[in-house]
């Protein structure tokens, strides 16, 4: 049976950050009779281990989390000596897509 959270009947994606909001994904997906990687494809923010042991293993988006650390360290440091400067430049840290059993391809219309 469907759910309200999941009251759709065509494809649904999700994507989550951080393996506490991918577990209760997980959870919400399975109880709503929905099957991840079928119904649903569930991409998380950052790999994991638990994104690789999960059945079916969850496709992530994979970076260097000291860079973001870094980078989110070298902002605050420039705003507290420079409090009035104006907004920094956005910043690119390079990600990878790891590919695994939680992603369907997009059906065609």
């Amino acid at each position: 049976p469907r759910s309200t959270l999941f009251p759709y009947t065509t494809l649904f994606r999700s994507v989550v950050s951080g393996d506490q909001l991918l577990s209760g994904a997980m959870r919400a997906i399975q109880a709503s009779g929905l099957t991840v990687g079928r119904d649903v494809s569930v991409v998380t923010m950052g790999d994991s281990d638990l994104a690789e042991l999960m059945t079916p293993a969850i496709t992530a988006i994979r970076w260097d989390v000291r860079e973001v650390g870094r980078q989110a360290a070298r902002l605050l440091l420039d705003n507290l000596d420079s409090p009035q400067a104006p907004a920094p430049a956005p910043i690119l840290i390079p990600a990878e897509l790891v590919l695994r059993q939680s992603c369907q391809p997009a059906p065609l219309r």
